[in-house]
Order: structure tokens, then C-alpha cells, then sequence
């Protein structure tokens, strides 16, 4: 006789481990039938008629009991961000299965994602009544990954979980990962004439490398007479500080902005003073996947003003007079 309501007991006693783990999504899979100390095989009602009455009648007869030992078989999910902290619940998760019984995943970024990379792994576990359960990778199943907005989601890419370890790439069975790559634009303006033309010094690092990028103005301005110009970087993401080189500009006063996707009054963008900029007009940017809206683009930019602070020092031309006791002891 079947206990259909352990058998559920069962499956929502799997499911709310889930609460007790933020780590890690388990869901309920399917059913392993003890036949021996060490011998368990698949317990498929679909494929063996094993819930009917006489299915069961026919298998206890075969093995010789009046008990079958039904043991649960779960899929666990988890997600590890670039650092290799969990990312679990940060996730939304679909599960389902194929019309040929496969399984399929499906995880959604419910914000934006400022990291160069996110691993999806998915795992078979299956339980024994004793000890530890038994866990490994599972390769070959489908993960898509997208983007959730308000109006819906959005497909960024999809991948295949490796059916083994690959060692060179860090991969474990059952993972899946996703590359993410962005583009963080420095414009560069200046009201000031003699800046026409001239080509600009600005440092770009993230933790401890560093890029130096040139960013060259236009020989005319605009109709409102500033000379601007800019240089695109195809980028990881993640989080970046750019700063200006001050040696040419010592004697201008940054003004350091930072684009907003969503800003302005019909939300299409705007540029918005970075408070965060310090002395040298340096500021901390993120390259989120996400941040620009439905086009799931990962993008940022930064743009300096020059206004110059001090006109009163020298230009090109120098005229010093030594004095020394009354007497004129330099010269022109």
C-alpha cells in the first residue's frame, strides 16, 4: 500500500529547507527505491506504473517484502558572484522540465550587476536515510539567465552546465557561467580656447590595475562655445576610478559629472553632479549590466568641465625683475 500524503509530507519538508538556507535552492525531483545496503535505483512512477496498486503488489512480490524504503532525489541551485560570495537569493529561480523529462533553469537579475562575471551551479543530491547525502554536479542542463524589469524580463545569454570538472577555467561539473562586459564612456569639455585641439590624460583603474586613456578635444566648439570630446572603453563590469591627470590642469577647477540612466524629468537620463569627486576631481563609477534600462546594456560614463580658476598667472610669457639693495640686480 502507497502512503500518498508521506510522499507529499516528504516533498514540502524539501521545500522548506529552502527557508532555512538562503544559499541554496532545493527542489524536490524524484524518488530512489532501496533495494540493498548499497543499492538504489530510480523510482519512476511514469515510466513503470509504480503508483498503482498493482505495480506495488508486483515489486514487493519481486523483491520479496511487504516494505519499499522510497528515498527523495533533489536538485540543488546555487549562484556564486565574482568574489565567490553566494548569490542565491538575489536570484529569481525557474525550474521546469522539458517534454522529455529534462530539466531546465531559468535565473533573473532583479538588479543591476556591477561584476565581470556570475556562476550558476546545479547539483544532483540524493538522500540515504543516513549520513550525508550523496551530491554531485549535474552536466548538460540548459540555464538561461535574464534581467527582470518592471514590465517583464529580459534573455542576456544562456549556457550549459559542464558535465565535468575542466580544471583551466576554474569550472566544476554542473556549472554555468556567464560573462558580463560593458562600456564606460570619459567625456572631456573645456570653455577655455587654448585647450583647442589638445589631447587629455585620464587614469582608469579597478583594485590594482591601471590604464591610462587619452582623450583628444575638438580644434572648434559647439554653438556654445565649449570644445569637448570623448574616448569609450570596453570594459568588464565592475567598478571603476577614473581621475584626470592634474599635472596640465593645476590651474582649472574640475567639475566631475556622472550619467544617470533613469535621471531627468521624462527619465530618458541626465548628467548629475558626482559630490563624491574628491580634490583631483577623481570619482568611483560602476559598469552595472542592467543599468540602462530595457536594452539590458551594461554602461556608465564620466565627464570633467574645466573652468579656468585663475587667470592671473602667467601664460607663454615671462618678466621678472631681481631687486637686490635698490640695486637692479636681474633682468628682463
Amino acid at each position: 500500500m502507497v502512503d500518498v500524503a508521506a510522499f507529499s509530507a516528504i516533498e514540502q519538508q524539501v521545500e522548506k529547507s529552502n527557508e532555512n538556507n538562503p544559499n541554496e535552492v532545493e527542489k524536490f525531483s524524484t524518488w530512489r527505491l532501496k533495494k540493498g545496503a548499497d543499492d538504489f535505483e530510480t523510482w519512476n512512477a511514469d515510466d513503470t506504473n509504480n503508483f498503482t496498486r498493482q505495480g506495488v503488489v508486483d515489486l514487493c512480490k519481486s523483491m520479496n517484502t511487504k516494505v519499499l524504503d522510497l528515498y527523495p532525489v533533489t536538485n540543488v541551485f546555487t549562484a556564486t558572484d565574482a568574489s565567490g560570495a553566494s548569490y542565491t537569493s538575489k536570484l529569481l529561480w525557474g525550474i521546469s522540465n522539458d517534454d522529455g523529462g529534462g530539466l531546465t533553469v531559468a535565473a533573473a537579475l532583479t538588479v543591476p550587476y556591477a561584476q565581470p562575471q556570475l556562476k550558476v551551479n546545479v547539483a544532483s543530491r540524493s538522500y540515504n536515510g543516513a549520513g550525508t547525502p550523496l551530491a554531485e554536479g549535474a552536466g548538460g542542463v540548459p540555464v538561461t539567465l535574464y534581467q527582470r524589469f518592471d514590465e517583464g524580463f529580459q534573455k542576456i545569454d544562456d549556457d550549459v552546465t559542464r558535465m565535468d570538472s575542466t580544471g583551466a577555467d576554474g569550472l566544476d561539473a554542473g556549472d554555468a557561467l556567464f560573462e558580463f562586459d560593458g562600456t564606460l564612456a570619459i567625456v572631456k569639455e573645456t570653455t577655455d580656447a587654448r585647450a583647442a585641439g589638445a589631447a587629455f590624460s585620464f587614469a582608469v583603474s579597478a583594485g590594482d590595475e591601471e590604464r591610462t586613456v587619452t582623450v583628444k578635444v575638438g580644434d572648434s566648439p559647439n554653438d556654445e562655445g565649449v570644445y569637448s570630446g570623448q574616448a569609450v572603453l570596453s570594459v568588464p563590469c565592475g567598478t571603476y576610478r577614473v581621475s584626470e591627470n592634474a599635472q596640465w590642469a593645476w590651474r582649472y577647477k574640475p567639475t566631475v559629472r556622472v550619467w544617470n540612466p533613469g535621471g531627468g524629468e521624462d527619465g530618458s537620463g541626465a548628467w548629475v553632479t558626482a559630490t563624491d569627486a574628491d580634490v583631483a576631481g577623481a570619482v568611483e563609477v560602476s559598469v552595472q549590466y542592467g543599468n540602462a534600462g530595457e536594452d539590458a546594456s551594461a554602461s556608465a560614463a564620466v565627464k570633467v568641465e574645466n573652468v579656468r580658476e585663475d587667470s592671473a598667472w602667467v601664460d607663454g610669457f615671462a618678466f621678472v625683475k631681481n631687486l637686490l639693495g635698490g640695486q637692479n640686480a636681474g633682468g628682463e
